[in-house]
């Protein structure tokens, strides 16, 4: 990754915002605070300093979320001149617009207060996680900074109730010995970042200083219980008294810390946004060497895994399979106008104001994730106006829509020309004239639509392919940063789904715990593979004699890709007309389970496992398919997610450097 004029730039301490299908990245910096924007994690392009404050320096670790219209960024600076960090005091700024200019509108605390991470709460409301030191400070043992979480009644008001979430256990956590001349060491624990995936929370977070060679990130986990982030049994991976990091240096890369994750493009993928510099350079005394990089992470198993830092070439962030950011004229490939009028351009799609306006995509989707950012002009007859989650005709489909006389958020299904609404939801205190996020995902015949973190509405619709729209009624509205991704996320008894995607030769019944085989049986799962596409497996294997093996490509029987896990280890085979031309084996770590992701894009494949990403040049073939073979094992998680163009490359890190 680079930026797009050719300057090679430094970003340490990278956030990164995902607003209207863009990033923005914020990040420290010495007389202000930095912003980028790429459309694709890949290419930035440098903008104008997002914050500068008049007699302050030393900006650290910013974060900035949206909400309502404006734009909240948490960042801690000091007064310029003063070369003690401890004067580093938490602020607020705001702006309407994510490039800024921010203005800092207040002060949390009046002592030493950093890395703030704020997220929705999952009720309407947020939590600020930051990093200080009077947790442990008077501790005997790991006197130094931790990290805490509060509930935040406003956003410039924090509850008063800081909870305890992650601190200092380790010896590699120690940023400096001695500091108090009692023998006493102080440690660093700083840099949270909050992200969930399927049922469980995790918190990432750098320990030591980032000029030390043990600087690394880790990070503690906690099952998602209904409570807020910082009400979750935080506990540190994989127990608090083992160093096992996430990210930490390698020969080529060192200072890797303080990171941000994010969702790829095709809003499937999490990356993980960090800093690292190159190791070959000279470590210069006050000069900036810290760079932005960027890696995929994977969740297996209740973990993570990440081949982070990389070196080598390897596969960019997916596209979705239909993505739009309006900038030009609207793009009638994509697109397929029913009624009423549409202007595209300036990364906003525009409605007028005619009894119907409804357009939909020319791609059909059986299970999906998506997404679009929406804003409604109101009058005094009010508004409404939403998207279409599945479009069989003009006489069949389903909408939910923001509704401002009513002031809720509504699912309404059309069958043969009469309406029914199947579900709705209050909207108290909502500003439509703003920008709102609204997430949608199908699985067969459920859909669920989610408005900004705050509300949802669920509706059950007639399995089969369909279109995915936008619409408005008698209501000049906009939309921005439409994006549909065809991915399929079944785990336990949802794998009862599976046969949309794949076929069982022989009868299987989804219970809690997936697809079992007995102990000597088989089952065999086949399925029509999409030229690009990323597979995901988890499997449990039971006896001494369990095998599951995934052909994530299959162009015949004698010429297939072949990953084969038995509980001792995991065999990757790559055969041409029967003869094995490439294969690699290594000891699993854990014996009952074998989690894996496969991407492939045209003639090559990526497998990772374990953290390792293992790349694989395909033969040619005309057509493709995909294959499960389980003995005495057992299918617990699939995911599949087609790829919507081909994948970029990211420049080698050395080259970044």
């Amino acid at each position: 990754m680079g930026y797009v004029d050719g300057v090679v730039r430094t970003d340490p301490d990278p956030y990164v915002l995902r607003f209207r299908g863009r990033y923005y990245c914020y990040s420290t910096d010495e007389q202000q605070v930095n912003v980028s924007v790429s459309d694709d994690l890949v290419h930035w392009m440098r903008l104008d300093a997002a914050l500068v404050v008049p007699g302050r320096s030393h900006y650290w670790a910013p974060c900035v979320v949206y909400s309502d219209g404006l734009f909240y960024m948490y960042v801690s600076f000091r007064p310029t001149g003063s070369d003690d960090p401890h004067e580093e005091l938490l602020h607020l700024a705001t702006s309407a617009r994510p490039e800024g200019p921010f203005t800092v509108r207040h002060r949390f605390f009046d002592t030493f207060a950093i890395d703030a991470h704020v997220v929705p709460d999952g009720d309407g409301g947020w939590v600020m996680f930051y990093s200080t030191n009077d947790v442990t400070g008077l501790d005997d043992h790991f006197t130094g900074t931790s990290i805490v979480a509060d509930r935040l009644v406003e956003f410039d008001r924090p509850e008063g109730r800081p909870r305890a979430i992650v601190t200092p256990s380790l010896d590699e956590e120690i940023f400096e010995r001695n500091r108090f001349g009692d023998g006493r060491d102080w440690y660093t624990i700083e840099g949270a970042t909050y992200f969930t995936r399927g049922d469980r929370a995790y918190l990432t977070y750098s320990g030591n200083a980032y000029e030390r060679e043990e600087y690394f990130i880790g990070y503690a986990t906690a099952a998602l219980n209904g409570g807020a982030p910082h009400e979750l049994a935080w506990t540190k991976h994989p127990d608090p008294q083992t160093y096992a990091p996430l990210v930490r240096r390698s020969d080529h890369v060192e200072g890797t810390g303080h990171n941000s994750i994010v969702r790829a493009p095709n809003l499937v993928d999490d990356w993980i946004v960090y800093h690292g510099r190159d190791a070959a350079q000279p470590l210069v005394s006050g000069t900036e060497q810290r760079r932005m990089r960027i890696d995929a992470v994977v969740e297996a198993d209740g973990a993570l895994e990440t081949a982070a830092p990389t070196v080598d070439r390897c596969p960019a962030p997916a596209a979705p399979t239909v993505g739009d950011l309006f900038d030009d004229a609207l793009d009638r490939s994509l697109w397929r106008a029913i009624s009423g009028d549409f202007v595209s351009g300036a990364g906003e799609l525009r409605t007028g104001s005619a009894a119907r306006n409804l357009i939909v995509t020319r791609h059909v989707s059986c299970d999906y994730v998506a997404e679009a950012w929406i804003r409604l002009d109101v009058s005094d007859l009010g508004a409404r106006a939403g998207v279409i989650p599945v479009w069989l005709g003009e006489s069949d489909y389903l909408e939910v829509a923001i509704d401002t006389a009513s002031a809720e958020l509504r699912a309404t299904e059309w069958h043969g020309g009469v309406a029914r609404v199947v579900d709705r939801v209050p909207l108290p205190n909502l500003d439509p004239t703003v920008w709102h996020h609204l997430a949608f995902w199908r699985r067969g015949h459920r859909i669920s639509v989610t408005l900004d973190d705050r509300a949802r509405v669920d509706a059950v619709v007639r399995s089969g392919p369909a279109s995915i729209g936008l619409s408005s009624t008698r209501t000049e509205a906009a939309f921005s940063g439409f994006a549909v991704t065809d991915h399929a996320s079944l785990r336990g008894e949802q794998l009862g789904d599976v046969g949309r995607l794949l076929r069982s030769k022989t009868p299987v019944v989804a219970d809690q715990g997936g697809l079992s085989v007995p102990r000597g049986r088989l089952l065999v799962l086949e399925g029509v593979r999409p030229a690009a596409a990323s597979t995901a497996y988890e499997v449990s294997l039971s006896y001494a004699d369990s095998e599951a093996r995934m052909a994530p490509w299959v162009a015949g029987e004698r010429t297939r890709l072949d990953v084969i896990a038995t509980p001792e280890h995991v065999q990757l085979q790559l055969l041409v007309e029967g003869r094995v031309v490439r294969s690699e084996t290594t000891r699993k770590e854990n014996a009952s389970t074998a989690t894996l992701q496969t991407t492939l894009y045209g003639d090559s494949a990526v497998v990772h496992i374990d953290g390792r990403r293992h790349l694989f040049d395909l033969p040619r073939a005309e057509s493709a398919y995909q294959r499960i073979e389980l003995r005495g094992a057992r299918l617990s998680r699939y995911e599949f997610t087609a790829l919507g163009t081909p994948l970029h490359h990211l420049p080698l890190a050395k080259e970044q450097a």
